[in-house]
C-alpha cells in the first residue's frame, strides 16, 4: 500500500476558552504501521486487562476501559509506543482558536460560537488542508483517510477535494489503526498542553513531545501550524462556513456495513458503538477495506452500492427488508444481527 495521510482531531478546553488540535499522520508504509499498532494495542490490552472484540481502540474508549487513576500513565504509554516506528514519515499538527467576533457567509458569530458550532465539526478537513499547504518544498501524499465529520462547506473543503484521493470513514478511529493513532495522539497532546500558557506557545510543547517519542532518525519531521484571529484573512476565510452541508457519505469506502438500529433510540444508541457486535463488524470492515455506519434512511439511496450489507435486529426486520426491496437492482446482503459471526 502506498503512503497515506490519516487525519483526526481533538478538543482542549481551558476555562471559558477552547482550542482544537488536529493531527495529520503521514505513513510511508501502512502495512508496517498496522502491524506495529496491533502489537502496541495487544500489549495495552494485556497490561490493563482490556477485553474487547475490536483490535482498534479510540481515545474515548480507553478512558472507559481503564481506571481513572491509571489513565494518565496509559495515555502516555500508548501515545509514545504508537509513535515509536519508522513507518511514520512526518506529523503535522494544527491548533485553532478564535477570539472576538467573526463575519461568515451565514452570519456574525462570537469566537466561541465560531469554533464550537462550526469549525470543530469539520476540523479534520482544516487539518488536511493545512498539511498540504505547508508543503511548498515537499511532495505531499495524494491519498488521505479522514475520520468522519459533519458541518458546512468551506473553502478548505473545496481545496482538499481537488488535491486528494480520500476516504471518509464513519467510526474511522474504531476501524483503521492509522485513524485510531491520529485520534489517540491528538487527545494525548490535549492532555499535555498547559492551561496557564498562551496558545501561541503551544507549538514548542507539541513539537517537543512528538520529537522525543518518534525514532531518532534523519527522517524525523514534525510541524505545528496555528489558525486564529490574528491569522491572515485568506486563512480565516478558508475555514468560514457556507450555506450548504458537506456530504461525507459520498466518500465512504465500500463495502459499507449498515447497522439498522430502530430498536434503540436517543442516547441508548451509544450502546451499539461500545458493543461486541460493533467491534466485530469494524474488524470485518477493515479486512475488506470498507466501513461501518449506522443506518440512515435519508442517505441510504445515495450511499449504497453492490456488495454492501445491512445488519438488522431480528426483532424488527421490516425496515431493512423494505429498503432492500426498494433497491432491487443493488446486490445488498441482509444479515440477522444474531447470525453475524456465522455469516461473515
Amino acid at each position: 500500500m502506498s503512503s497515506v495521510v490519516a487525519v483526526d482531531a481533538a478538543t482542549k478546553s481551558s476555562g471559558n476558552q477552547r482550542c482544537l488540535i488536529g493531527v495529520a499522520l503521514v505513513l510511508d508504509d501502512v502495512e508496517e504501521f498496522r502491524q506495529h499498532y496491533f502489537e502496541v494495542i495487544n500489549d495495552i490490552y494485556d497490561e490493563y486487562d482490556i477485553n474487547r472484540e475490536n483490535r482498534v481502540i479510540k481515545s474515548d474508549h480507553l478512558s472507559r476501559n481503564i481506571p481513572s487513576y491509571r489513565l494518565g500513565d496509559a495515555r502516555e504509554t500508548i501515545g509514545a509506543e504508537i509513535l515509536d516506528t519508522e513507518s511514520i514519515e512526518r506529523v503535522n499538527t494544527t491548533i485553532c482558536w478564535y477570539e472576538g467576533h467573526v463575519e461568515t457567509p451565514i452570519g456574525s458569530f462570537s469566537g466561541g460560537q465560531f469554533i464550537n458550532n462550526f469549525v470543530k465539526s469539520y476540523f479534520p478537513v482544516v487539518t488536511l488542508w493545512r498539511y498540504h499547504r505547508s508543503q511548498f518544498d515537499y511532495n505531499p501524499t495524494e491519498t488521505a483517510l479522514l475520520d468522519s465529520f459533519t458541518g458546512k462547506i468551506t473553502k478548505s473543503w473545496k481545496y482538499v477535494g481537488n488535491k486528494f484521493d480520500f476516504d471518509i470513514v464513519p467510526k474511522g478511529d474504531l476501524t483503521y489503526p492509522e485513524l485510531s493513532a491520529a485520534d489517540i495522539i491528538a487527545s494525548a497532546l490535549g492532555g499535555i498542553l498547559p492551561d496557564d500558557e498562551p496558545y501561541t506557545e503551544y507549538d514548542r510543547h507539541v513539537d517537543g513531545w512528538l520529537l522525543t517519542r518518534l525514532p531518532d532518525t534523519d527522517n524525523q519531521y514534525v510541524e505545528t501550524d496555528y489558525i486564529y484571529h490574528n491569522s491572515d484573512d485568506w486563512v480565516v476565510d478558508h475555514i468560514k462556513p457556507h450555506k450548504y452541508d458537506v456530504r461525507p457519505h459520498l466518500s465512504y469506502p465500500h463495502p459499507v456495513i449498515f447497522i439498522e438500529e430502530s430498536i434503540l433510540s436517543g442516547k441508548d444508541r451509544e450502546a451499539i458503538d461500545r458493543s461486541q457486535l460493533m467491534g466485530y463488524l469494524c474488524n470485518v470492515a477493515r479486512e475488506r477495506g470498507g466501513c461501518v455506519t449506522k443506518f440512515n434512511v435519508e442517505n441510504f439511496p445515495f450511499t449504497v452500492r453492490d456488495g454492501d450489507y445491512i445488519v438488522y435486529n431480528p426483532v424488527r426486520p421490516e425496515k431493512a427488508k423494505t429498503l432492500q426491496n426498494l433497491h432491487p437492482s443493488k446486490e445488498i446482503t441482509l444479515i440477522d444481527a444474531s447470525e453475524v459471526s456465522d455469516k461473515f
